[in-house]
């Protein structure tokens, strides 16, 4: 066990570390929103990857609720982008086997001085966009949380439940480099 000096500090630092880092907020022209396309770009190279990796996850378990984790997701229009495009494969999927599209939980996790207001202020656009030529009864049930917090400490309670989530990780942490 760390002394009470150690995790004073440890305790320090990570506040230091929620407090400075951070992406400019809002939709404004210096804002990260307009000026993540590098992000992007990234993020398209990745897409097959967490495509697949996804529906690996839907396959081999199909469970009823999907939940989706973006750690680092930051503000602006990458915060959904693969999250979309996840959602709509194993919602046609689904409907291919003739089986219910799960709910999904989407968590996006980024530092507590994230716009996250941003974020939901798109939502709703974002589940109507998900609706577009989908049957009443195959449209994805789909629930936004916010999750600010550091991911190198703790974010979720334990649970004696499988979380299926696919943590987009590799994706949040590109904006730090």
């Amino acid at each position: 066990m760390a002394s009470p000096m150690i995790q004073s500090y440890e305790k320090h630092m990570a506040m230091d570390v929620e407090a400075v880092l951070h992406m400019k907020e809002g939709l404004g022209e210096t804002s990260y929103a307009q000026n993540s396309s590098l992000q992007k770009k990234s993020m398209e190279a990745l897409k097959k990857i967490i495509m697949d990796s996804a529906l690996d996850v839907y396959i081999t378990q199909s469970p009823e609720s999907f939940t989706i984790t973006d750690l680092g997701c930051s503000s602006g229009p990458n915060a959904l982008f693969i999250v979309g495009d996840i959602i709509k494969t194993i919602a046609g999927i689904c409907k291919m086997l003739s089986k219910p599209t799960p709910e999904f939980s989407v968590h996006l996790n980024d530092l507590p001085t994230n716009d996250f207001n941003a974020i939901f202020v798109s939502f709703p656009q974002f589940v109507e966009g998900l609706k577009i030529g989908a049957e009443e009864s195959d449209r994805p049930s789909v629930y936004l949380a916010g999750l600010p917090g550091s991911f190198y400490g703790r974010l979720f309670r334990e649970s004696p439940y499988i979380l299926y989530a696919l943590p987009l990780a590799c994706i949040g942490s590109l904006r730090f480099l």
